[in-house]
């Protein structure tokens, strides 16, 4: 009975499918995307680190003793562990490139049997690996000699030259750096000048499983001035961080197309149930139990719901390679291969899509079982049973006003997602109400123009208030999201230039290849016409250092600056405090430092508190903490391995004091007079011209282009929201297709009336067409104020977070949810519309 129901209304209900369909794919199509990404980078993890699990060094990239090897070897859960020394040298006497001096221990280290390496023997004395790239570079061939010179430990001065032989050729997986010369373990200790010490110890645990507690363990043995990281874990553990974000915008598009798409379903059986009411009745009559009934109306859902879900599982495995492009374009230099349709996702397809047709088919299924016999066979003894208007408006205004307090966080405990769906849908039930109420004003526009299409039109919006409110309602939570999306995109561009404009204060960031000497350079920069100011800005040579204050301890990445003038560059906001205070502070003491709030929190210091940093020359040595400032997006910028949130500032001083500064520096920002701001590419060129050989022109950049790649990298993220924003509205579009058809249906004879009173087709076709366009409007109204209140929401939870998103209306996403609804609304009914317009009289006047 059921397939021969499901046959009896075709175009109704293969809108439905296709529907369904769509709203499956696009679950399994983000689900295989997204897990074919976190795959790529955890065997992107697998190929830098191999078969490390753990790493240990120096709180500071200083060498420690090798006995240490035997204290991580004895500990619990260690099943292997090796020693690695890296220094630095210089290749063939070229002081514009520093290489890598890797020494291992052959015997006993944990990746470098599955290395890569051609015509290799046995590294040991003089004979080396050098790295593919370094080996282009040099054009170094196997058999040939290289000659390496050294950095002397404790300076940053070169030492002694060696001459050594290149046995073989090492070639990383791609993405993966070379690693530039390879040698063992104790040619490297004695051409450093460095006997019996190590800079890495690499570990390989017995349980993977159990990595972070084999971590925590080593720390705790190690002690606070060694740095213990558990890289794979640890690194899949802030990708799932940063993605979180990304992966929860991901979760509410599916919600929202599931959601409109149960709508759809539920508007299609609703309708169903109406029709065939005098059926359901001769059913009931010939003893057939309402449990039976029930099971007929849901087992017709369940037929719909098995063809859409299946058909949709392989499209989504299809949709999903469409995801996989957009997501390789938002995360440049990120290539996905391998997407398998698991088990897993056909699982979660299966159950999504047929949860949804089971929640959408159960109150039309209900509401067949409970249909009174009497009544179903005799329509002039019907009770229509209608709620009240009053209780509906009631209902709709507390479901929204629930939905208000909790977006605008008016009461004290929040349920995530509840504001999403209680807004909109509030809206939905009270403008039901009020379309039912009021459709007299609200038509008088059209009748205006058209007196007879404003009495028709006016009718027809009465009279399907629940079918309405389903059409309208669909469309309204579409378009809720696109504006609240849309909001989110300009908020975080804005957040995020704002942030650059701080961070990045001028026209001009000169990034050589090489350290220069901060006073000369910035001398001969100056004397340019066109440059008004120079201020240097390095990152830590040496990349990390740790530091503590009592119990809480932090890796970070140190910046250097030039108090004096950075102030006139980086517009950062002091708690507290004001920018010259905090700057002179800086300068006046080469024991000072300024850091973010957010790392002042996890730290637990405050201004004037001391924070101990482990230096070069010093060891563990107390900073006072001068300033603290804040960002709206201090994680998004980075001058060295850490963002910015992760970061402190000291002065060149204080680096020449603890850290074998030299003065130099690898950026300079310039600001350049105000008749001379439209032309920072030219003087970038000019520089690179003047000073060739330090790339400046390829690494460089300006604060126009920096902006320009920040709002296209949003946008390209932002990308794959819009794509699923498209596929809701899309199911949207069938929905209003399928009510539009049924209208057409159940008002045959009163089109064939009209017609024989003289409307014309073409006033036919504008009647359906206001019509849908009437009901479109409605839900962009509903969207419009829905969308802004959850913006609000959105930002209020960031800001709780941390990262300050601005309230912004989004114009442009608010003039495209507008376009979106007409769209829509139009396209679901024009064919519906077309053919009411070509009907027969004879035949529509024939319908009873």
């Amino acid at each position: 009975m059921a397939a021969r129901n499901v046959l009896r209304r075709k175009s109704r209900n293969i809108l439905t499918i296709i529907a369904i369909l769509l709203g499956t794919a696009l679950l399994v199509g983000v689900n295989i995307a997204s897990n074919s990404a976190l795959a790529e980078y955890r065997r992107y993890l697998s190929r830098f680190w191999g078969e490390t699990d753990i790493m240990i060094r120096y709180a500071t990239p200083r060498p420690f003793e090798d006995t240490n090897i035997t204290v991580v070897s004895q500990t619990e859960g260690v099943e292997k562990c090796a020693a690695r020394l890296y220094w630095s040298a210089l290749l063939n006497n070229d002081t514009k490139k520093i290489v890598t001096i890797t020494g291992i221990d052959v015997q006993n280290d944990i990746d470098y049997l599955n290395y890569n390496v051609t015509d290799s023997g046995a590294i040991n004395g003089r004979n080396v690996v050098i790295g593919s790239k370094a080996a282009k570079d040099y054009n170094i061939g196997i058999g040939q000699t290289i000659n390496i010179t050294t950095l002397a430990y404790g300076s940053l001065s070169w030492n002694r030259t060696y001459e050594l032989s290149v046995i073989g050729i090492y070639y990383p997986s791609p993405s993966v750096t070379s690693i530039e010369i390879l040698t063992d373990l104790a040619t490297a200790q004695n051409m450093s000048e460095l006997q019996n010490k190590i800079s890495h110890i690499f570990v390989k645990v017995k349980d993977p499983a159990k990595t972070i507690e084999t971590r925590d363990l080593l720390q705790e043995k190690m002690g606070i001035e060694f740095e213990v990281l558990a890289p794979k874990v640890e690194a899949q553990q802030q990708i799932q961080g940063q993605l979180q974000g990304f992966q929860i915008g991901l979760n509410v598009m599916i919600m929202v197309a599931l959601l409109v798409c149960g709508f759809l379903v539920f508007n299609t059986m609703f309708m169903s149930v109406k029709e065939r009411t005098y059926e359901i009745g001769v059913l009931r009559a010939v003893g057939t139990s309402r449990r039976q009934v029930f099971l007929v109306f849901l087992q017709e859902s369940l037929v719909l719901g098995v063809i859409g879900t299946v058909v949709g599982i392989f499209a989504g495995f299809w949709l999903s390679n469409l995801f996989v492009l957009i997501l390789e374009q938002a995360f440049q230099g990120l290539k996905i291969s391998g997407m398998v349709l698991t088990p897993e996702a056909m699982i979660m397809g299966l159950l999504g899509g047929l949860l949804t047709v089971v929640g959408g088919a159960l109150y039309p299924s209900v509401s067949a079982s409970r249909v009174n016999i009497l009544q179903a066979l005799r329509p002039e003894m019907r009770v229509r049973r209608k709620m009240p208007d009053l209780a509906l408006l009631a209902i709709g205004s507390v479901m929204f006003i629930l939905g208000v307090a909790q977006s605008l966080r008016w009461i004290p405990f929040s349920i995530p997602y509840v504001d999403m769906f209680l807004v909109p849908l509030g809206l939905v039930v009270s403008a039901a109400v009020v379309m039912r109420r009021a459709a007299g004003v609200l038509v008088k526009p059209v009748t205006i123009a058209s007196s007879g299409l404003g009495v028709v039109l006016s009718k027809n919006v009465r009279r399907k208030l629940l079918r309405n409110a389903v059409s309208f309602g669909m469309i309204g939570i579409s378009l809720t999201f696109v504006i609240l999306m849309g909001g989110v995109q300009v908020g975080i561009v804005s957040a995020v230039e704002s942030s650059i404009r701080e961070a990045f204060g001028s026209d001009i960031m000169l990034i050589s290849n090489q350290f220069l000497p901060i006073d000369s350079f910035k001398a001969n920069i100056t004397k340019m016409e066109q440059v008004q100011s120079v201020t240097p800005l390095s990152p830590y040579l040496r990349g990390t250092t740790k530091v503590f204050n009592r119990e809480n301890q932090a890796t970070v990445a140190l910046v250097i600056i030039e108090p004096e003038t950075f102030k006139e560059v980086i517009q950062y906001q002091f708690v507290n405090a004001t920018p010259e205070q905090v700057f002179q502070e800086l300068s006046s003491s080469n024991e000072t430092l300024i850091l973010p709030d957010t790392l002042a929190k996890r730290l637990n210091v405050e201004v004037g508190d001391n924070l101990t940093i482990f230096t070069l020359t010093s060891g563990p040595k107390n900073f006072t903490v001068e300033g603290v400032f804040t960002g709206a997006a201090l994680q998004m910028i980075s001058f060295g391995p850490r963002p910015m949130s992760e970061t402190i500032i000291i002065s060149f001083r204080s680096e020449a004091a603890y850290f074998y500064g030299t003065n130099k520096a690898l950026v300079f920002f310039v600001n350049l007079k105000s008749e001379y701001k439209g032309q920072a590419s030219d003087v970038v060129q000019e520089i690179d011209r003047t000073y060739p050989g330090y790339d400046f022109n390829e690494r460089s950049l300006t604060l126009q282009n920096l902006l320009t790649n920040v709002k296209t990298q949003v946008d390209r993220t932002f990308a794959i929201f819009s794509l699923m924003l498209y596929f809701t509205i899309l199911i949207s579009t069938l929905g209003i297709a399928i009510i539009m058809l049924v209208n057409v249906t159940e008002r045959r004879r009163e089109i064939g009336l009209l017609r024989s009173q003289g409307m014309s087709r073409s006033q036919i076709l504008g009647i359906l067409l206001t019509e849908a366009l009437f009901l479109g409007f409605f839900g962009f109204l509903i969207g419009l104020p829905s969308g802004l209140l959850l913006l609000k929401s959105v930002t209020s939870t960031t800001e709780a977070l941390g990262f300050l998103l601005p309230f912004i209306i989004p114009w442009t996403a608010i003039v495209q949810a507008f376009a979106f609804a007409i769209i829509a609304s139009l396209a679901g009914a024009l064919y519906p519309a077309f053919k009411a317009s070509r009907m027969s009289i004879t035949k529509a006047l024939q319908q009873r």
